[in-house]
């Protein structure tokens, strides 16, 4: 009964430990969506102009509504693989988005 008692002990200290060695990666630092921006948006309308962009799991696109944040202008090559982080623009019913973070992939 005591030898198992401390064989017992052993191993949950064993446990224990490897627990405690072991990291979790960092969380949020992956990016909220896949997205291809495809060009610049040249129509002249109310709602019209800016960057392009179609997020993963959509098929029309939208328009980025801080594109000076971006980096890229009307004579980049395009399309461009990005990873982003957007919030809908509330601001006009145009359905833009507010990119708040982004990469190229």
């Amino acid at each position: 009964m005591k030898k198992t008692t401390i064989f017992l002990a052993i191993i949950m200290t064993l446990v224990f430990m490897i627990g405690l060695g072991c990291k979790k990666s960092e969380m949020g630092s992956g990016y909220m969506t896949d997205a291809t921006i495809i060009g610049y948006d040249t129509r002249l309308c109310v709602c019209c102009g800016g960057l392009q962009i179609v997020l993963a799991g959509e098929s029309q696109f939208r328009l980025i509504g801080n594109t000076a944040s971006i980096g890229l202008t009307e004579t980049s090559n395009y399309p461009v693989a990005v990873e982003v982080d957007w919030t809908e623009d509330r601001t006009n019913g145009c359905n833009h988005i507010i990119v708040t973070r982004f990469r190229r992939k």
